[in-house]
């Protein structure tokens, strides 16, 4: 086993000379190798087994040249998104991760930008993720901050605390395990309305296709989708979700995006969201850019993460300062967690290897 240089994992190469494996710039005899991000097309050999993300599978135009390079060069692409058990379920995954990294990120930036605008409220304390030594300890400082948020409230003018979470998937769930750790109460799309949250609560409402999307010749606004007729067919569906989102102080969008479906909230839909000012950061942890949330017009890195977007200029400004809405729009989340992320990930590949 070679295991390339670098000066930028989280385990040094001393760790894997440790293990026995050999450090090598050269992977020139190495029939199979496995990467994490996208491989540069020119490092491709003939006949070499690639196992990667590739952001392939939906035809992103980003990464044709290196799927192009791959057929000129008859390698093999094994595509770690591809790997899924009979049901369809993804095995090989940085879900988790990226869910409780970047709604850590996006907490820290909605106190961020609330104190902007004058109000210091318990988020003000907290630390984007990759500062804090572990995922652990980030955990435990979003505890500390539950327990302020339930003992002291939030101004008038904030309140209530409201965060929707578009997806149920493992980003998902990563975003729920950070939520739990705040004074939280699950609330139904259907109750946002209701005048029955307080200041020292944090409602958060994990949102579906029901609450998001409508057949296109349904008369009403709402009603139940058919899950499994929106994934085959997303072009017979309208978006029903500029209402839902009005509601919310945090948007932490984790869903699957299919080009042929339609945008969650469009530049028209944003422009009446940032007037209103409650919408203040939009977390789009799946990061497709001029994708479902058209305000994500390019992918940030974690040391400058967020950008204000101002939906009648449409034009982006990094920080916190300025009119709109903050956008979120980290595409690596899970380096964050680099320690705990490449431990699961190791755990879930490694059988398979």
């Amino acid at each position: 086993i070679a295991v390339q240089p670098s000066d930028l994992r989280i385990f040094p190469d001393s760790a894997y000379e440790l293990a026995g494996a050999t450090v090598a710039e050269d992977l020139g005899d190495c029939g199979v190798v496995l990467a994490v991000k996208e491989i540069p097309p020119e490092l491709f050999r003939p006949g070499v087994a690639y196992v990667y993300f590739s952001h392939t599978i939906k035809g992103q135009a980003h990464s044709m040249p290196a799927l192009q390079a791959m057929l000129d060069t008859r390698g093999t692409l094994i595509d770690f998104e591809r790997i899924a058990d009979a049901d369809g379920a993804r095995l090989v995954h940085f879900g988790r991760f990226a869910g409780v990294a970047g709604t850590i990120d996006a907490l820290w930036a909605l106190g961020r930008r609330w104190q902007v605008q004058g109000f210091d409220t318990p988020l003000s304390n907290l630390r984007p993720t990759i500062d804090y030594p572990s995922m652990e300890q980030a955990l435990d400082a979003v505890g500390e901050v539950g327990a302020a948020l339930a003992a002291d409230g939030l101004p008038d003018a904030l309140e209530p605390l409201v965060v929707g979470i578009t997806g149920y998937g493992h980003v998902a769930q990563g975003a729920l395990e950070v939520l739990a750790r705040l004074p939280m109460r699950q609330v139904g799309a259907g109750e946002l309305a209701e005048a029955t949250m307080r200041s020292d609560e944090v409602a958060v409402c994990v949102l579906t296709e029901s609450d998001t999307v409508a057949p296109n010749q349904s008369a009403g606004r709402r009603g139940v989708v058919d899950v499994a007729d929106f994934r085959a067919h997303p072009e017979n569906y309208r978006s029903i979700f500029s209402p839902v989102a009005a509601r919310l102080s945090l948007l932490i969008n984790s869903i699957y995006w299919d080009p042929r479906a339609p945008r969650l909230l469009t530049w028209e839909d944003l422009v009446p969201l940032a007037a209103r000012g409650r919408l203040a950061v939009i977390a789009d942890l799946s990061c497709d850019i001029d994708g479902a949330i058209q305000s994500t017009v390019r992918a940030t890195e974690s040391g400058d993460p967020v950008y204000v977007v101002d939906p009648v200029t449409r034009a982006a400004r990094n920080g916190f300062e300025g009119p709109g809405i903050v956008v979120l729009a980290v595409d690596n989340l899970p380096c964050e967690l680099p320690a705990a992320a490449s431990a699961a990930f190791r755990a879930a590949l490694r059988p398979l290897v």
